[in-house]
């Protein structure tokens, strides 16, 4: 598939988030991805570009273009309690950064700063920066999320058409278990029908038991409505009497039905039991690169 890459010139790279969310503030070094996941939320954000959410999403790419001296502003303004997550809509690994090299950019920024920060990504072309990782890991700077919602190689395939396959993404998970690297599992979203069966699911849990995952993070599936829409279209492609299995778990405000989301957080909580694994852990920490002097008289 041709893909097209754009340079997208940006007045600010951070955006500082509300109380409510998990993460301070996010940084993202792309718009569109090439991993084309069916279900991403990011995908929306290509309408107020004038691009549709579908074909024109995966393959027209933009690479934010940016300053070292911009970024070191930015972060500078960034209280140091303050924590960064990149990776948040678009996968901050995804192919075009093995030449764009926005990540690593960003990342050798964080490493300068002594912000805590957390990188969610599918690849294992993060590898590519354990010099860096592994700094910010000792310094207690660093948490990586490893996204897997199927160990189904071809129903991957069929969802995440872009990524890398299980395997490689549990490969990557050792690697920086290794290392002493925080990992934990992101699965996330749930599809119903899809991958939130229970053979599915503990299938994941016992290989980040096997795998050593610090923790397992679970998300339901959010929709915006022309998310829902798109994203049942392509099901359809694939077994529409499953399609419209997964449809019927919606309201009509793309909501899930709340009977539905009891059901499966009940059993996600028999699964982190069974396992012994936490739905959280300990996140990043700011790095004090300089201490007060302590005075003795």
């Amino acid at each position: 598939m041709t893909r097209e890459i754009r340079p997208m010139h940006v007045k600010s790279l951070i955006n500082q988030n509300s109380a409510h969310y998990d993460f301070d503030a996010t940084i993202n070094p792309y718009r569109g991805c090439s991993h084309a996941c069916k279900y991403c939320y990011a995908r929306d954000s290509h309408a107020y570009l004038e691009l549709d959410i579908g074909t024109e999403f995966e393959t027209i790419l933009f690479s934010k273009i940016f300053s070292r001296a911009q970024l070191r502003r930015e972060l500078d303004r960034l209280p140091l309690s303050k924590v960064l997550a990149i990776g948040t809509a678009t996968d901050p690994y995804q192919p075009l950064e093995s030449k764009a090299l926005n990540t690593r950019r960003i990342l050798e920024a964080v490493r300068d700063t002594g912000h805590g920060i957390s990188i969610t990504t599918k690849s294992p072309l993060i590898l590519r920066d354990l010099d860096i990782l592994k700094i910010l890991a000792e310094r207690g700077q660093l948490v990586v999320h490893i996204s897997l919602i199927t160990m189904d190689r071809d129903l991957c395939r069929h969802l995440e058409p872009g990524t890398a396959s299980p395997d490689r993404r549990w490969k990557a998970i050792d690697r920086l278990v290794a290392l002493n690297i925080p990992v934990a599992l992101l699965c996330a979203p749930l599809i119903p029908e899809w991958t939130d069966q229970w053979e599915n699911l503990d299938a994941l849990f016992q290989a980040a038991t096997i795998h050593q995952a610090s923790w397992v993070m679970t998300g339901l599936s959010h929709f915006t409505p022309s998310m829902l829409a798109y994203f049942f279209k392509h099901l359809s492609t694939l077994d529409a009497s499953r399609a419209k299995a997964f449809q019927s778990h919606f309201n009509e405000r793309a909501e899930l039905h709340v009977e539905y989301r009891q059901t499966l957080n009940a059993q996600l909580r028999t699964l982190y039991a069974r396992y012994q694994l936490q739905s959280s852990g300990p996140g990043p920490v700011p790095f004090h690169q300089f201490t007060q002097p302590q005075w003795t008289f």
